[in-house]
């Protein structure tokens, strides 16, 4: 059955004509059902007597056919649509006018789309995706013979016939009349937001390689699980498409294997000219893809964006910020000020820490637990209990054993390790709500991640533990809350401005502040005496090469500090990564130099880092 894509938010907003009631007649054709609703229009099964055969007919928005110069030019476009003769592409059996309805005449389908198969199933074997990667690439090259670009390339226009299995693509050369008839100059010549190239955004002239860059971008969805530049906010997508690098590193987490990153790349590149030159060229390196066997992306990549949730909202800065960040900016543009040490240790209050000094000196501090006291706890705090079953029961402290309460979580987990976490768990309950402009419970969900990601980290490798991962990865992040109490209005526009101009936030805090999370979390950690161990790590997490003490420590907390911002785990305030490549990252270097286990890099991607997305976050 052919389907079509869902109506976006706006789309529905635009009138519709009433739906065509079954046995009515539209010319030569008899509608039996309506099948669905979408962008362009509705479609409906329907019966062609004279060739005794069941047909899809679609027909469009009644503004369109309002529209004279649109209805020629729709016209125009279907006649050469309809002389394509190809077997990946869905033919245009007729075209007509009645009673003021545009409508086309097309196969009926008997299967599903991409993005149906998408939703249902999740990503693509790889072997599958080169299978109709292939049949698109010489669809497209034929329509490209006749100068033909489809301009829409997407998931939910790559039909799979059910009973062959071949593909079949869909509304082909339509988007240009759809954008036409819009009347939206903003929208004129962009195709789907997740899938378009740059030169459409910029409603420059297209060609077949814009239509090569929408189908790298659909087949990077169906290996990936997602576009290339996914976000909740249509802007910063289509800013992905115009100046952010390829995501190479969500390849690579993703497992595709390099032949694949190679090619998607280059069908990915922001100028047409450094696409593939012709759809020979491409074809041949889909089809020798299997020779490299290790590949790097041509070109630099400087920052790569921290990982956003669905659920969070951006106006908050993810949740950090209590109301909209733009509101509270909007009556100034300079925020910039000047915090010294000296106005860290003369401050009379930090509302937000002060009350909890002495609770947080000792978290920073070494824990000796009681399995009885940790039982009590848990069933005065329940979600402190549910947690600690949820982390015992994960797999990441190696026991085998069923976890069925509390006593097997700590025994699991360790008392010393569970005590902190009690601590935290009182801390973070007792302490939140209090700040006026800041809710700094995704800074300590990020935090505690942390934490107990550098206590795992550091056994991996085979290392001696300090004792004190779980508390330096807590509170490495303490300065921005320091800063918070100080400058909030400073702090809010240091982090907007790290999140929409892909910057690291250390970067715009020197610059307006003069100084960043780590200098304030050092003065005010050094005031509240915090453990030696987690000082040296709030210093030089974002410098892990610096520690001299406690350097294993510190490497654990610098990667395990990336590791949560890659996956979304908390939110940090940082709005981009500090080192786009893993293998990069200064942390793990430190780690595989001293590990006892000789373990490497690729060994720690591929046993590691595709489970740390399911670590239990608090």
């Amino acid at each position: 059955m052919l389907r079509i894509q869902k109506m976006s938010s706006g789309e529905q907003k635009r009138p519709t004509h009433a739906l065509l009631a079954p046995g009515s007649r539209l010319s030569h054709y008899s509608i039996m059902e309506h099948i669905a609703t979408g962008g362009m229009g509705s479609v409906y099964k329907a019966f062609e007597p004279a060739l005794q055969r069941h047909v899809a007919i679609k027909v469009l928005r009644p503004d369109f056919a309002l529209n004279e110069e649109y209805s020629q030019m729709f016209e125009d476009e279907a006649r050469a649509i309809a002389a394509l003769r190809h077997p990946h592409i869905v033919p245009i059996y007729y075209i007509g006018r009645e009673n003021g309805i545009i409508f086309f005449a097309m196969p009926l389908i008997e299967g599903s789309d991409c993005q149906e198969l998408l939703n249902a199933h999740g990503r693509f074997p790889h072997d599958y995706v080169l299978q109709i990667t292939l049949q698109a690439v010489d669809a497209l090259s034929d329509a490209w013979k006749r100068h033909i670009v489809h301009r829409d390339i997407k998931p939910s226009n790559f039909m799979i016939e059910r009973e062959s299995g071949r593909l079949l693509l869909t509304d082909f050369g339509l988007a240009k009349c759809l954008d036409f008839a819009s009347g939206d100059d903003k929208a004129a010549g962009w195709g789907s937001p997740g899938y378009v190239s740059p030169e459409q955004i910029r409603r420059q002239p297209t060609d077949f390689r814009s239509d090569m860059y929408s189908l790298g971008a659909t087949v990077f969805h169906l290996m990936v699980g997602a576009t290339p530049y996914e976000s909740t906010k249509t802007s910063d997508e289509l800013r992905g498409h115009l100046d952010r690098p390829f995501p190479y590193e969500l390849a690579v987490e993703r497992h595709l294997p390099p032949g694949w990153i190679a090619v998607l790349e280059r069908m990915l590149k922001k100028k047409p000219e450094e696409r593939y030159a012709s759809y020979d060229e491409l074809r041949d390196a889909l089809n020798n893809m299997g020779e490299i066997t290790e590949y790097r992306p041509s070109e630099q990549i400087s920052v790569l964006p921290a990982a956003q949730r669905p659920e969070w909202v951006p106006e908050r800065l993810n949740g950090l910020v209590v109301t909209e960040t733009r509101e509270l900016l909007r009556f100034s543009k300079d925020f910039t000020t000047q915090v010294t040490p000296q106005h860290i240790q003369k401050a009379l209050s930090l509302p937000t820490l002060d009350p909890w000094t002495e609770q947080l000196r000792e978290i920073s501090e070494r824990q000796r637990g009681s399995l009885r006291d940790l039982a009590e706890f848990a069933s005065e705090v329940p979600e402190f209990g549910d947690f600690m079953v949820r982390l015992g029961s994960s797999g990441w402290f190696g026991s085998d054993t069923e976890i069925n309460g509390i006593e097997d979580a700590v025994d699991c987990i360790g008392l010393d390790l569970s005590a902190t976490l009690a601590l935290i768990t009182l801390y973070v309950r007792e302490s939140t709500g209090i700040g006026k402009h800041f809710d700094w419970r995704m800074l300590w969900q990020h935090s505690v991640t942390v934490g107990l990601l550098a206590d795992r980290l550091t056994e991996y490798f085979g290392l001696q533990q300090t004792g004190f991962e779980l508390q330096a990865g807590f509170l490495h992040d303490i300065g921005k809350v320091v800063l918070g109490d100080i400058v909030p209005m400073s702090v809010i526009a240091t982090m907007r401005k790290s999140f929409d101009d892909r910057r690291d936030l250390r970067e715009c805090e020197k610059e307006s502040m003069h100084m960043d999370h780590s200098a304030a979390g050092i003065v005010w950690g050094a005031k509240a005496r915090f453990s030696s161990a987690v000082i040296e790590t709030i210093a030089t997490h974002h410098e892990p090469e610096e520690a001299h003490r406690f350097p294993s420590l510190v490497a654990a907390v610098s990667l395990a500090n990336h590791l949560a911002k890659r996956f979304g785990m908390g939110y940090s305030g940082n709005g981009v990564l500090d080192t786009p490549h893993l293998e990069h990252q200064p942390g793990l270097q430190i780690l595989v130099n001293l590990s006892r286990a000789d373990l490497d890099v690729a060994s720690f991607r591929e046993n590691l880092v595709s489970q740390v997305p399911h670590f239990p976050i608090m």
